[in-house]
């Protein structure tokens, strides 16, 4: 979930099953939070969404969370190990969750976990579909994948997949 600089995990990475920091839900039931957050984002929050769990981390680990330069979900945490580039697209947005109204992350939100300074470590937004980058030369050198199934420096990524059984497959090059 996070990273510091240089792409570096701050620690294991955290499912969205994992169920934590259940216990802080009731409190945000018990002061009116949880409302708001659905008001905003059309979502009732669950105990593994990323603003949750970074609330939880802000709290009962704060030297892993003072740590965070960059808040990833497993897929771009795995885009930036192929491309370099730090990003995540706007599906991704609900999940994490964001204003619905206007398609990005809202700072209401953030303030309303106890996390507003975590804005600066969100990565930015592409569209559903967008070619998030090329497959960096110093790919076999950093082990991202199994040594099988390395792609070439000219391939790039796409997320969602574009094949229908939900594989990775690589993307034509472009002209």
């Amino acid at each position: 979930m996070g990273a510091r600089l240089r792409g570096k995990p701050v620690g294991r990475a955290i499912a969205w099953p994992d169920a934590r920091a259940a216990f802080m839900l009731e409190g945000w039931n018990e002061d009116g939070r949880t409302k708001r957050l659905y008001q905003i984002c059309g979502n009732a929050p669950i105990p593994g969404l990323p603003l949750v769990l970074l609330s939880y981390i802000k709290q009962h680990e704060p030297e892993r969370y003072a740590r965070i330069s960059t808040v990833f979900c497993a897929k771009d945490y795995i885009n930036y190990r192929l491309t370099g580039e730090i990003a995540m697209d706007e599906s991704d947005l609900s999940f994490f969750p964001c204003d619905i109204r206007g398609r990005k992350v809202s700072p209401e939100l953030l303030e309303l976990a106890g996390v507003p300074e975590i804005m600066g470590c969100l990565p930015r937004v592409l569209a559903i579909g967008d070619i998030v980058g090329r497959v960096t030369r110093k790919l076999p050198r950093r082990r991202a994948l199994p040594r099988a199934r390395r792609w070439g420096p000219e391939q790039e990524t796409r997320w969602p997949p574009p094949s229908a059984s939900g594989r990775w497959r690589r993307a034509r090059p472009s002209p």
